[in-house]
């Protein structure tokens, strides 16, 4: 039973949903401090004037407050549907998903951890990926760090952990193998690309994908290659 688990992001990157697409089950970890410069509150997409530009909706965080207790308003939301639809309007799939994205932006999330919680689960209903999905503020643990991780797999009867593509570098595998729990992670696939009307920029939001490409599972799963 492969689990993986990570923070709600602002239309993630590819990364993330194939992480998600390769898992049985997937834990947003919504009640952990917010970070300043992460990407819970924003995200790169390409622009033809300048490569790459950021979409970042803006906070008002209290020092310490975790990701699900972090209020948003909507005055950011014209200003985003307007960039994306000046970039991404000659896309072959731009219309339909555009119209889907309206309407989600539409409805009152009060919260950041909400609004992109729904977003995610928009995108992965669409590829058709059937992930069971978990929020950590919903399974109660109160550990810390690798610890934390450990019991929040060992919570939904998992037995295998499948981290980012640089989880090896920061997680104790020993910590999870002495737990019986096998670490995974995975590097991206050398062959891999997708069309696109710009570049072909990986570290994108999804939404350079799924514009280009639809929501072609077969050619999400080929984005990369599990190591153990």
């Amino acid at each position: 039973m492969i689990v993986s688990i990570h923070q709600p992001n602002y239309f993630p990157w590819l990364g993330y949903f194939y992480k998600v697409a390769l898992s049985d089950k997937f834990i947003f970890l919504d009640d952990v401090q917010f970070t300043k410069g992460d990407y819970i509150n924003r995200v790169k997409i390409y622009s033809p004037q300048c490569e790459e530009q950021w979409l970042t909706i803006p906070l008002n965080v209290k020092l310490g407050s975790n990701i699900n207790e972090i209020q948003i308003n909507n005055k950011w939301k014209i200003k985003h549907l307007r960039s994306i639809k000046q970039i991404y309007r000659k896309c072959n799939y731009f219309n339909e998903i555009y119209k889907d994205l309206e309407h989600i932006f539409e409805k009152n999330h009060n919260t950041i951890s909400n609004l992109n919680i729904a977003l995610i689960e928009y995108i992965l209903k669409e590829f058709k990926i059937p992930t069971e999905l978990y929020l950590s503020s919903e399974l109660n643990i109160k550990d810390s760090s690798d610890d934390r991780l450990i019991k929040l797999v060992k919570n939904i009867d998992g037995s295998e952990y499948l981290s980012g593509s640089g989880g090896f570098n920061y997680q104790s595998t020993e910590k999870f193998n002495n737990s019986n729990i096998e670490v995974l992670s995975y590097k991206i696939s050398n062959d891999f690309s997708y069309n696109t009307l710009y570049k072909n920029k990986i570290g994108l939001s999804i939404l350079d994908f799924i514009f280009n490409e639809g929501f072609n599972k077969d050619k999400l799963i080929k984005f990369g290659e599990v190591i153990v």
